[in-house]
Order: C-alpha cells, then sequence, then structure tokens
C-alpha cells in the first residue's frame, strides 16, 4: 500500500509544482487573471509578496520531496513536510482573503483541496 502511495505521491507532486509553476507565470502574463486569486490583485505588493515563498516552499520543496520519494531518501518525509506546511499557510491566507474580501474563491478552494491531498499523503507516508 505504501509503495502506491508513494509512486502517486510522486506524481502528484511534480505535476502540482510543474502547475504552480505555470500558474505564476499566467499571473505574470495576465494581469486580468488575479482576481480569481487575489482579493486585491491591483496591489503588487501583495501579490508579488507570495513569488519568492512559492519558488522556494511550494514550487521547490514539492519537487524535491518528489525527487526524495522517487528515490526513498530518508529527507523526503521531512521535506514533504515542509511543502505540506507551505501548502496549509497558503491554504489558510486564502481562505481568509476570501472570506474578507468576498471575491478570490477559486484560488481558495484549489488551495483547500491542495492542502487536503498533501496532508494526506503526508499522513500515509510517514515513516512510523
Amino acid at each position: 500500500m505504501q509503495r502506491r502511495t508513494r509512486i502517486w505521491a510522486v506524481w502528484y507532486l511534480i505535476g502540482q509544482s510543474l502547475s504552480a509553476f505555470a500558474w505564476w507565470i499566467a499571473m505574470l502574463s495576465k494581469p486580468d487573471w488575479r482576481g480569481w486569486f487575489f482579493a486585491s490583485p491591483s496591489a503588487e505588493m501583495h501579490w508579488m509578496s507570495f513569488l519568492l515563498p512559492d519558488l522556494v516552499f511550494f514550487i521547490g520543496a514539492g519537487w524535491l520531496a518528489a525527487v526524495g520519494l522517487r528515490h526513498e531518501h530518508r529527507w523526503a518525509w521531512p521535506m514533504l513536510l515542509l511543502h505540506v506546511g507551505a501548502v496549509g499557510y497558503a491554504a489558510l491566507y486564502s481562505l481568509t482573503a476570501a472570506l474578507i474580501s468576498s471575491a478570490a474563491w477559486p484560488g481558495a478552494w484549489l488551495m483547500l483541496a491542495s492542502f487536503l491531498i498533501t496532508a494526506i499523503l503526508a499522513h500515509r507516508l510517514r515513516p512510523y
């Protein structure tokens, strides 16, 4: 069971990382799409402040977790936990922004689903 979960997790994390990278390219190149994901899409400081953390902790940690899980490295699960924390933070931020502004609900739902999936994967892949 854990082997199948690990393989599924590798592909999910790769897809998630590539999708997040493509999402950032879309946010940078299609300003009118930002309103679906950010409560204040015109305030660059608000949405651009997520670029570096997303590149490091969401995309980078997710990608490294996938590589580590694929090769069964001992550091893979802690890297996955780091990624889950980043996804959880982003999900809660997105949910709060959507609740406060009544906007950006697509981003909130996507992040909540992503958090649920990555948290379940981390739980099922725990080494003990």
